[in-house]
């Protein structure tokens, strides 16, 4: 994708009053972003507007080509669009669901997003579109920056689950104040349900907690 800049990671000085939208403040993110590129190669487009206008998924067509929801917006307020896949918005804007109707558990697969319920900031998960499995994002802590400091993570079937909490902390900085590097630590509870001969019905077998630690990376493109 041919872009006008790339950020570099470096401690830069940050500017303020940057350029924000709902959709770029819902995947943390300000300035005239065009794209971010995170180290797993997944990829979110935005037009000049801040809307998003790609998003991939993680999975891949058959031929290999990343599969993702392409978005393009007429001038309907409430974000349906034209030519492209539907975008659910709340009354402040922001993205509830972006994916398509499909036959999945929800009805709607895609992205979701969930925000301020309780002492949760923000709340995300993916319908893969299958009635079982899932995982849950929340986001519990943020910096001055409005960058995730603490999000706890859920998976689950009916076969067992993992619990993990993750903690970042921020290497380095664009000049746009969004960060290129960042350190990661994660500490998982992993659990299997299995069947009790004995008692006749299932027990849950705890593991002994992992820690995880790696430092994550991306790729931001600007229009400028």
């Amino acid at each position: 994708m041919a872009a006008m800049m790339v950020a570099c990671g470096g401690n830069k000085e940050q500017k303020n009053e940057e350029f924000q939208s709902p959709d770029l403040s819902t995947f943390f993110l300000q300035g005239p972003v065009k794209s971010v590129t995170n180290d797993d190669g997944k990829t979110t487009t935005f037009d000049e507007q801040g809307r998003v206008i790609e998003a991939q998924t993680g999975f891949e067509y058959p031929d290999g080509n990343p599969f993702s929801f392409k978005v393009a917006y007429d001038e309907v307020s409430d974000g349906m669009v034209v030519g492209g896949d539907p975008v659910r918005r709340d009354s402040l804007g922001r993205i509830q669901w972006l994916g398509w109707n499909n036959n999945s558990c929800s009805g709607e697969e895609g992205f979701h997003f969930e925000y301020g319920v309780e002492d949760v900031i923000m709340t995300s998960w993916y319908d893969y579109g299958e009635c079982y499995g899932s995982e849950i994002t929340e986001v519990i802590k943020v910096d001055d920056k409005g960058n995730p400091l603490q999000e706890k993570s859920q998976y689950g079937d009916e076969e067992g689950g993992e619990e993990s909490v993750i903690d970042y902390e921020y290497v380095t900085f664009d000049n746009h104040g969004n960060w290129t590097e960042r350190k990661v630590k994660i500490q998982t509870n992993k659990y299997t349900i299995a069947w009790d001969e004995k008692k006749g019905e299932d027990i849950t077998i705890e593991s002994p907690t992992e820690t995880t630690e790696k430092t994550e990376k991306r790729t931001i493109t600007y229009f400028e």
